[in-house]
């Protein structure tokens, strides 16, 4: 398989999982970065056979005695981040590629400076109510592109809305939905 990528050998890679595990029962753990890869790609494996896991940033209460506050909030808590020799040289890469290559490359962006801008005045929203119209005055661009950036935090696992709690399903929801940040690092 030298020299092929692994778009080109994709559909041969889950052909032959597909069948290891109907086959010979066969456990594997397969793993991957690009959670908006995952989320467009067709999947094939049977039901009840594969199951999705999403790996968070540590807690304070795994770290113990190890956890900083003032880390935590300068680097986050990605147990690749943390692990590190250099935490600030790693979260520097690591947000940098993940963005070129999610991002970037995907096509999802064609403004990077208004998207950079809006990652900044994001950021000031998190745990907050998140008013697109007020993130866009600050970022400089259009609410509509906010409302696909907020999108695309969301499809890449960078970010995520919690909704107001209502008790009754037919009660109007009276407040907006809070804007977190998966890890604070980032």
């Amino acid at each position: 398989m030298v020299g092929f990528s692994w778009r080109e050998r994709r559909g041969e890679y889950r052909a032959v999982v597909h069948a290891l595990i109907e086959e010979r029962c066969t456990r594997f753990v397969l793993t991957g970065s690009s959670a908006r890869k995952l989320r467009r790609s067709s999947v094939d494996l049977p039901a009840g056979r594969a199951a999705l896991r999403l790996l968070f940033p540590y807690l304070a209460s795994e770290l113990r005695d190890q956890f900083s506050l003032g880390s935590a909030l300068r680097v986050g808590l990605i147990p690749l981040i943390v692990e590190a020799a250099d935490p600030d040289d790693a979260l520097r890469a690591y947000a940098s590629l993940y963005v070129r290559e999610e991002v970037f490359q995907e096509g999802l962006v064609r403004n990077m400076a208004g998207f950079s801008r809006f990652l900044e005045a994001v950021s000031f929203s998190h745990g907050q109510v998140l008013n697109l119209a007020h993130v866009a005055r600050e970022s400089q661009v259009e609410r509509k592109s906010v409302e696909g950036y907020v999108s695309i935090l969301e499809d890449l696992l960078i970010g995520f809305r919690l909704s107001v709690f209502s008790r009754r399903s037919k009660r109007e929801l009276i407040g907006h939905s809070k804007f977190y940040l998966f890890d604070p690092g980032v």
